[in-house]
């Protein structure tokens, strides 16, 4: 009767430590098919929690990156159109300059005037026509020149750029406008010019100033939303993802304590066989 009391605890142990090395070799299986660590709250609650507050920081920072990158783009767009003014109006000066000099005649400054007059027809062109994405940029009814523009460059609501050119973009118009009406018929009027360009140059200059001090600081935020993600997924990571090695090692050593729990189960079936055998 002992022996067989013996027999039935052992088979017993035997059956639960093959529970034990089979729940085991389940976990190490799904970690090792689904390559988190993490599959449920039960795995590790805590973690979980942490993993899921940091991925939503983690999706807030890449839409900042996308924001971050239009709003640079859309920038670099206004200051390529400023850029293309810089010249125009360069030619512009070039011809209010010759005809400061006495020494053109009637028909040359008619031709220096008509050319002037398609360049500050460009400059209109440049102000009405610039947009990005189908919007509008710099003319008065325009995104940067109706208003304050905010960009959201971060993952929390605190962490905008605000873009106040109108005003400046205000100075330009009313610099073309100006420089438009200027005369090269005569020495005098083409002075004129000349004081209304370098007036128009500056306003320019002032804007692209602004703009190009925006752009790079977008490049820093840019770079620091970056370096944030990169720490932000590793510390992710750490938590959701599996150990192949050590995963592969589990899944091996509760694979042989199942075999070999397996063999031990089978010799107590035989024992039990034989003391039923030696008591009939």
């Amino acid at each position: 009767m002992s022996l067989s009391v013996q027999t039935s605890f052992a088979s017993m142990v035997t059956q639960n430590s093959l529970s034990t090395a089979n729940d085991k070799l389940t976990t190490a299986m799904e970690r090792l098919s689904t390559g988190y660590a993490v599959n449920s709250s039960a795995d590790d609650a805590a973690g979980l929690s942490i993993a899921t507050r940091m991925q939503s920081q983690s999706d807030g920072i890449t839409v900042a990156q996308d924001n971050v990158e239009d709003a640079s783009s859309m920038l670099s767009t206004a200051d390529g159109a400023l850029e293309s003014m810089v010249d125009i109006v360069g030619r512009m000066k070039d011809l209010a300059t010759q005809a400061a000099n006495d020494t053109y005649s009637t028909d040359d400054r008619t031709a220096m005037q008509s050319e002037y007059d398609e360049l500050s027809e460009q400059l209109t062109s440049v102000m009405s026509t610039t947009s990005y994405g189908g919007t509008d940029l710099l003319s008065s009814t325009g995104l940067l020149g109706s208003g304050s523009v905010n960009f959201q460059v971060g993952a929390s609501t605190s962490e905008t750029l605000t873009v106040n050119i109108s005003a400046a973009l205000g100075d330009i118009t009313s610099g073309i406008t100006s420089a438009s009406g200027a005369s090269l018929a005569s020495s005098s009027g083409a002075s004129s010019a000349i004081d209304a360009l370098e007036d128009l140059t500056s306003a320019i200059s002032t804007v692209r100033s602004d703009v190009g001090a925006k752009i790079n600081r977008l490049d820093y935020i840019s770079d620091n939303l970056t370096n944030m993600q990169e720490n932000t997924d590793t510390a992710i990571g750490n938590i959701m993802d599996a150990d192949y090695a050590s995963e592969t090692s589990e899944m091996s050593k509760q694979q042989l304590l199942e075999q070999a729990g397996i063999s031990v189960l089978s010799a107590v079936s035989d024992a039990q066989s034989l003391i039923t055998n030696l008591l009939q």
